[in-house]
């Protein structure tokens, strides 16, 4: 569940298999908490657990307390996910935003079609875009500020068994900024008006 794009303002559902996170950014869907957990539970048998988090600062705009917890059942500390042929250890109780970057999955899985060469992650947190693109590319370089983030992308690039992404703590912009010149960060994606033409050289 999307929020606005789904008509439900302020209210986000991420499904992990047998695991919801619900996300509710207004006192108005805050109110509403009670019945979303029990329609969620009807919706979604068998789900074993709902995990709330509400540790998020719009909240606070709305004069809202941060609230991280279990709101039903049983959610452990990890579970897997399996994202194209990528698989993902993924913390829903504690990780960044509700876990892991949902919303982005089918960007991942179409931007691993075209990447070529060596390839850089800005932002990379647990290493999502780095270990698709780690298949095409020579390597892959995932860079974040978040030393717990790059711990869980390097378990995850060892459960994968991937071994040309290096995951590198610092700032981004700063990188950008004092990487050397000379380094060619490459990726490939054909414009969609473009025809080869099969005459000629």
């Amino acid at each position: 569940v999307f929020g606005e794009a789904d008509l439900l303002p302020s209210i986000i559902v991420d499904r992990y298999g047998e695991f919801l996170v619900l996300q509710t950014l207004s006192m108005g869907a805050d109110t509403l908490k009670p019945m979303l957990v029990e329609t969620l539970k009807e919706l979604t048998r068998p789900a074993l657990g709902i995990v709330e988090r509400n540790d998020v600062r719009a909240r606070l705009l709305e004069g809202l307390d941060s609230k991280k917890e279990v709101l039903w059942g049983f959610v452990p500390e990890q579970i897997e996910i399996q994202e194209g042929p990528v698989a993902f250890l993924v913390d829903i109780r504690g990780g960044q935003k509700m876990g892991f970057f949902l919303d982005q999955s089918e960007n991942r899985l179409a931007a691993a079609r075209y990447v070529t060469g060596k390839a850089l992650d800005c932002f990379t947190n647990t290493g999502a875009f780095a270990l698709h693109f780690a298949a095409r590319c020579e390597s892959v370089l995932a860079v974040d500020v978040s030393r717990e983030s790059l711990a869980q992308g390097r378990r995850n690039a060892e459960r994968n068994t991937i071994s040309n992404v290096e995951f590198r703590e610092g700032n981004a912009f700063d990188l950008l900024r004092d990487l050397d010149s000379r380094t060619a960060w490459r990726s490939r994606a054909p414009s969609p008006g473009t025809r080869r033409s099969t005459s000629g050289p």
